[in-house]
């Protein structure tokens, strides 16, 4: 398998209640609600050509690169919580440098991202689900690539524990009505 570093825009998801409503829920029943939820994610992230990575309890984790990499990740991100209509899916997107290689022992290794901007992306998610409404956030690294500028809040100055120093994170501004 191949080994390559480059870099990308990560798109990691995971579900507020999660391990509540699991907990209350036949181990079956847990793999048949996020396999449909996963299904509808994998689908919508290959149609703005992500690449799927993994799937890890309620987390999925994918990567988008190329040109117009960052605009992609976010148009799918908006339109997974559209599509899947679940309010508690909570989406976090980060950009930088990943190694994409083949991780773990050589009999049972599969293709995985690692690296700072994978970790960086999981521990946005964590604020995003306690913090931002839209259940959608992205760090300035991420937004500063955007082509496209859609309408987005900044939070200044936001600590996340395990990061080394407080992020400018963005949320996708509500829609104004008329």
């Amino acid at each position: 398998f191949f080994q390559h570093v480059f870099v990308t825009n990560i798109l990691c998801t995971s579900l507020n209640g999660f391990a509540r409503r699991s907990a209350e829920m036949p181990p079956r029943d847990v793999a048949a609600w996020v396999n449909g939820l996963f299904r509808q994610l994998t689908d919508l992230v290959q149609r703005f050509d992500g690449v799927p990575v993994k799937y890890v309890g309620d987390g999925f984790l994918c990567f988008f690169s190329g040109v117009h990499h960052a605009d992609r990740a976010l148009e799918a991100a908006l339109r997974a919580k559209t599509v899947t209509q679940n309010p508690n899916l909570v989406i976090a997107l980060h950009s930088g440098e990943i190694f994409l290689g083949s991780i773990g022992h050589p009999d049972y290794a599969r293709p995985d991202i690692m690296g700072n901007t994978v970790n960086t992306a999981f521990l946005v998610n964590g604020w995003v689900a306690a913090h931002a409404p839209a259940g959608v956030g992205l760090t300035e690294a991420a937004a500063q690539l955007l082509e496209q500028r859609p309408a987005l809040k900044k939070h200044e100055k936001v600590t996340i524990t395990g990061l080394p120093a407080p992020v400018a994170l963005y949320e996708p501004a509500p829609e104004k009505t008329v």
